[in-house]
C-alpha cells in the first residue's frame, strides 16, 4: 500500500519533499543548485484561533465567582484528551501555581475543577489540575 502524497497518517499531514537537480548549463559547465520544495507540513491552525486556555479563563470571566475569576488567572494551558458522543471524557489543566493535593494552592485548583464542570459537558469525565511542575493539584469527575 505505502503512504501517498498529502495523505494523513496518525492525524498528522505527511509531507512531500521533491527535490529538483537541474542539469549542466550550457557554456559555463557549472550545474545550477537543487531547489526544494515542501508542502503540507502538519495540520493548518487559524493564527486567531483562541486556545482551550482562552477560552476556558473567559467562561471564568462571564460565569464564574470572584475566586474562580483569581483562580483562571493562573491557568496556563487547557487540555482535552477524549471525547465520547460529544461530551469530554478526560481533561488536563495546567497552571502556574506550586506545590501538589495538600499544597497552599489545592482550593484554587479545587476552584478550577468546579469551574470546569460548568464549563463543558460530559458523562463520568475527570479532570485533573496540575502544577507548572506537573505535580497533581486536585482533580474531580464532572
Amino acid at each position: 500500500m505505502g503512504v501517498h502524497r498529502g495523505q494523513r497518517v496518525g492525524g498528522v499531514l505527511v509531507f512531500s519533499l521533491v527535490v529538483f537537480v537541474a542539469g549542466c548549463g550550457g557554456g559555463g559547465g557549472g550545474a545550477e543548485a537543487p531547489s526544494v520544495e515542501v508542502t503540507s507540513v502538519g495540520p493548518t491552525v487559524s493564527p486567531t484561533a483562541p486556545s482551550l486556555a482562552d477560552e476556558f479563563k473567559a467562561f471564568a470571566d462571564a460565569n464564574g465567582t470572584a475566586a474562580e475569576k483569581a483562580a483562571s488567572e493562573h491557568v496556563q494551558k487547557v487540555r482535552i484528551e477524549g471525547e465520547l458522543d460529544g461530551f469530554v471524557t478526560i481533561a488536563e489543566i495546567t497552571t502556574d501555581y506550586s506545590g501538589g493535593l495538600s499544597g497552599p494552592n489545592a482550593g484554587s485548583a479545587r476552584l478550577l475543577v468546579g469551574l470546569f464542570a460548568d464549563w463543558k459537558d460530559a458523562r463520568n469525565g475527570l479532570v485533573t489540575v496540575y502544577s507548572a511542575a506537573g505535580t497533581v493539584l486536585s482533580n474531580g469527575n464532572f
